[in-house]
C-alpha cells in the first residue's frame, strides 16, 4: 500500500512538472505573439498576407511572383540576383580595394579587402528590389538599417557601385531612410530617425498596402462567410479616380516632402494631405523615367481625353505581367480599335516593334536619376525604363 501512495505521489508531481512547463512555454509563446502583432497608427491591427489565402488563394498564389512582392524581402541565396561564385562574386574598386560577396556559416556577406587584409564585413540582411531592374541590400546593426556599399546591375548582369556611393571608398555608413520603407516594405515600426523596430516589418507590397490593415476584415469576413459585400477593407477599384491613383501615386511620384509620419497614408486617404507632391499639369520634359510614373502617365493626352484612366487600367498588380508587351498592346487596343499605322513614316518594322504599340509610344529611355557603376568599368551607366508618358516620339 505505501508502495503505491508513493508511486501515485511520483505521478502527480510529474504531472505537476508537465503542466507548468505547459503552462510557462504557453505564456513566452503568447508574449511572443503579442511582440509580432503589428498595428496602424489608428490602431488598426495588421493581419499578414497569409490570413487573405482562405477567400483569395488564386491571388495569394499568383502575388508571390510580382515585383511588388519581392520589393523587399529577408535576404536568402535563391531571392539575390548576383553570384557568390569565384570570379563573379566581387567589386573592384581600383588596385588595392575591392569588396567580395561571401557565404560563410553564419551568412552571407559583403566583405570589403584593402590589398587582401579583411577591413569590414556586412551581412546580407534585406534584399531590397525584385531585381527586375536591380538590387540594393541592407545590413541591420542593433535597431539601425544601412546600405551595403555593393548592389546588383539585372541589364549589366553585374555587382555595382550601390547609388549614390562615391567609387573612391568603401562605404558601410549610410543609413536607410524611412521614405525608402515606406515604398518598400508594407508597413515597418520606426523608433527614432534611424532605428526601426526588430520583427516589426511587413516586407515586400503586399495586400495590406494598397487595401488597408486587414485584421478586422479577416476576422468579420471569418464569422459571417456568406457576406459578399467585403466589410472593413478597402477596394481602390470603388475609389473616385484622384484616390484611386493616390495608391499608387504614393510611391511612383518621384521626391516628394512629407507633412506626416511616414506609413500615416492608407488607401482612400487623399495623398496632399500627406505629402507635398509634382502637379499633374506638369513639364513631362523635366520627368525622370525613373520612379515618377505618376507624373509622366498624367501629362499624358490619353490620360487627359479618357477621365477614367488610372494605373490600374493597364496594370494587374495581382499577377505578374513584367516584359509581356502583348498583355499591354491588347489593353491599349481596347480604347484604339481604330487605329490604322500603315501610314507610320517611322521604320517600325527593321526596329522589330511592329506589333507593339509600347514600344513606339511608351519606349525605354535612361534615367538620370539611377546610375550604377559596374564592376570594372570606369564610367556610370543610367537605368533604362520604359517611359509612362504615353506619346508620339
Amino acid at each position: 500500500m505505501k508502495r503505491f501512495f508513493t508511486y501515485r505521489k511520483t505521478i502527480l508531481v510529474i504531472c505537476s512538472i508537465i503542466a507548468c512547463i505547459t503552462l510557462f512555454t504557453r505564456c513566452i509563446h503568447d508574449k511572443k505573439e503579442e511582440k509580432t502583432v503589428l498595428r496602424h497608427f489608428n490602431g488598426e491591427q495588421y493581419a499578414g498576407s497569409e490570413a487573405c489565402r482562405n477567400c483569395h488563394r488564386a491571388i495569394c498564389d499568383s502575388f508571390p511572383a510580382t515585383a511588388h512582392h519581392l520589393t523587399s524581402i529577408v535576404a536568402e541565396k535563391k531571392y539575390i540576383k548576383g553570384s557568390f561564385l569565384p570570379d563573379r562574386n566581387s567589386f573592384v574598386y581600383d588596385g588595392h580595394r575591392k569588396v567580395v560577396m561571401e557565404e560563410r556559416e553564419d551568412g552571407l556577406f559583403q566583405v570589403a579587402y584593402t590589398d587582401g587584409k579583411e577591413e569590414k564585413a556586412g551581412r546580407f540582411d534585406i534584399v531590397m528590389g525584385s531585381g527586375k531592374k536591380g538590387q540594393t541590400y541592407i545590413y541591420r546593426k542593433d535597431k539601425e538599417l544601412f546600405q551595403l556599399p555593393v548592389s546588383y546591375f539585372t541589364s549589366a548582369h553585374s555587382w555595382a557601385n550601390s547609388p549614390g556611393f562615391t567609387p573612391d571608398r568603401v562605404s558601410f555608413d549610410r543609413n536607410i531612410e524611412v521614405r525608402c520603407l515606406e515604398c518598400h516594405t508594407s508597413f515597418a515600426r520606426q523608433l527614432t530617425a534611424t532605428e526601426y523596430a526588430p520583427g516589426q516589418v511587413l516586407y515586400g507590397v503586399e495586400c495590406e498596402r494598397c487595401h488597408g490593415p486587414g485584421q478586422k476584415h479577416v476576422e468579420f469576413q471569418a464569422k459571417n462567410p456568406a457576406v459578399r459585400q467585403a466589410k472593413f477593407i478597402v477596394n481602390p477599384a470603388t475609389l473616385d479616380r484622384q484616390r484611386n491613383l493616390d495608391v499608387c501615386a504614393l510611391c511612383h511620384s518621384g521626391v516628394m516632402s512629407s507633412r506626416m509620419p511616414a506609413f500615416s497614408f492608407l488607401p482612400g486617404d487623399d495623398l496632399s494631405k500627406f505629402f507635398v507632391r509634382n502637379s499633374s499639369r506638369i513639364d513631362s520634359s523635366n520627368l525622370d523615367v525613373h520612379a515618377n510614373q505618376y507624373g509622366l502617365l498624367t501629362s499624358s493626352k490619353c490620360f487627359r481625353v479618357s477621365g477614367t484612366m488610372t494605373c490600374s487600367t493597364c496594370h494587374n498588380t495581382h499577377v505578374k505581367e513584367d516584359g509581356d508587351l502583348a498583355v499591354y498592346d491588347s489593353k491599349c487596343m481596347k480604347c484604339h480599335v481604330d487605329i490604322n499605322h500603315t501610314g507610320c513614316t517611322r521604320k517600325v518594322m527593321a526596329e522589330g516593334a511592329a506589333a507593339s504599340c509600347v514600344s513606339c509610344h511608351m519606349p525605354v529611355k535612361p534615367s538620370h536619376n539611377l546610375t550604377l557603376l559596374p564592376s570594372g568599368r570606369t564610367a556610370a551607366s543610367p537605368e533604362l525604363v520604359r517611359s509612362h508618358r504615353i506619346a508620339v516620339y
